[in-house]
């Protein structure tokens, strides 16, 4: 007897955890969402207060190294509460993490170079003033014998 080719089947096998094939499950409702317990009024002032200084809607990120956690931690609620509340007010955020740590170094980087600048800034006048003392005892002795200290 010669066997007939079959008709794949559409189902997919996969491996269940005994190493048996297993068909897929099937689907079921999606789970109850997940309750959150909510800020008290004091809380949201706070996390106002907190949005209001370390996000920057227009750019759409934190300022300062801050995230949703870190001000859900100050405030003592869920994540997602300071989520919801950022996004509902501010917006997402549309900054990557790897640009904030760009950003990041770019200040602190600009910081240096001011402070560079302001220390390059005060030894040329600390440089100014020994060349007008060097002139002024030059003028008033004539020329400093070899070896002879200013």
């Amino acid at each position: 007897m010669i066997a007939t080719p079959t008709k794949p089947s559409t189902a997919r096998l996969t491996l269940g955890n005994s190493g048996l094939p297993s068909l897929p499950a099937a689907s079921s409702p999606p789970p109850p969402p997940i309750s959150v317990r909510e800020p008290t009024p004091g809380q949201r002032s706070m996390l106002r207060g907190l949005l209001d200084r370390h996000f920057d809607a227009d750019d759409g990120m934190y300022l300062d190294g801050l995230s949703d956690q870190a001000l859900a931690e100050r405030v003592n609620v869920p994540r997602v509460v300071v989520e919801r509340m950022r996004e509902a007010a501010y917006g997402p955020i549309r900054v990557s993490p790897e640009m904030v740590a760009i950003r990041t170094d770019a200040e602190k980087l600009s910081a240096d170079i001011r402070d560079i600048t302001a220390m390059v800034a005060d030894l040329n006048k600390a440089g100014a003033a020994i060349m007008a003392r060097i002139e002024q005892l030059i003028r008033k002795g004539g020329n400093p014998a070899p070896g002879a200290r200013a």
